[in-house]
């Protein structure tokens, strides 16, 4: 898989102001995609993990599970009946599924992890990754094209549990490098599992300090955040959308309308 030039540029950086610089601006381009659920949908994923903390053990429920799936269809690929498929799982069967998952992902076996999640009908790989990174955003990062294309260049992916083993390894070193070789999560760790507050920003922070050259100093860079950054270098080179024909028909007709009612009013105007 080959990747663009702003991931390739940002992927080789060690610059943490420029890799802060992708993850600022990453709300913005998700609402240039244009994509009206969007950012409602980004926002509420993102948010998830604060909400497994106060759940003893962590899951999550079949809602939050389509709210994922639809998430991850929507920022990527539209594909209507993955979305159907998750919403007709039960509460017990994701319940079940995404405590087994995130148990494996806080022990460092994502194999388990992948193997528990993706039991569920509809439920891949990249699916399971999306999952994965609500509850352990430190060492779990969603398996992205545009994080793939940066971090295992030339591969033909087959999105399977052995590639993104090596994903998550090259994207949790990114993120060593980024806080100047301290890790932001272990395997295993407590700060594997729902580490990382989130913010309206899209950036996240698990206290500390951050390494690097200014821009992030006080940031503590997760994988999840590598990945993030890396979606928004690539939606950098995206033109910025535009109406669609139909909806561009539509403004139209109401400007007409508009117009119209304004002549009415002219001339009712002259009549008095």
């Amino acid at each position: 898989m080959s990747c663009s030039s702003a991931v390739g540029q940002c992927w080789s950086s060690d610059d943490v102001t420029a890799w802060m610089g992708h993850l600022q601006a990453y709300p913005q381009r998700i609402e240039a995609l244009g994509k009206a659920k969007l950012p409602v949908l980004d926002r509420s994923y993102r948010m998830l993990a604060e909400t497994l903390k106060g759940r003893d053990p962590p899951h999550i429920t079949s809602s939050e599970l389509a709210t994922i799936v639809e998430w991850k269809l929507t920022r990527g690929k539209w594909r209507p009946r993955l979305l159907d498929f998750a919403k007709e799982l039960s509460d017990d069967a994701v319940k079940d599924a995404s405590t087994d998952a995130f148990k494996s992902a806080a022990a460092g076996n994502s194999t388990a992890a992948f193997a528990a999640l993706t039991k569920l009908k509809g439920i891949g790989p990249a699916t399971a990754s999306a999952v994965l990174a609500v509850a352990a955003p430190d060492t779990c990062p969603f398996m992205s094209d545009e994080a793939a294309s940066a971090a295992l260049p030339g591969v033909k992916l087959k999105y399977n549990a052995k590639e993104y083993k090596q994903l998550a390894a090259a994207l949790c070193d990114k993120a060593e490098q980024l806080n100047g070789g301290k890790k932001s999560g272990g395997e295993g760790s407590e700060s594997g599992m729902g580490g990382g507050k989130e913010d309206d920003k899209g950036t996240s922070s698990s206290g500390g300090s951050g390494g690097g050259d200014g821009g992030g100093s006080s940031h503590v860079w997760t994988a999840s955040d590598v990945e993030r950054s890396l979606w928004s270098a690539a939606a950098s080179q995206r033109k910025p959308s535009k109406p669609s024909a139909a909806a561009g028909e539509k403004q139209a007709a109401a400007g007409k309308r508009k117009a119209a009612d304004q002549g009415s009013e002219a001339v009712k105007e002259r009549k008095k």
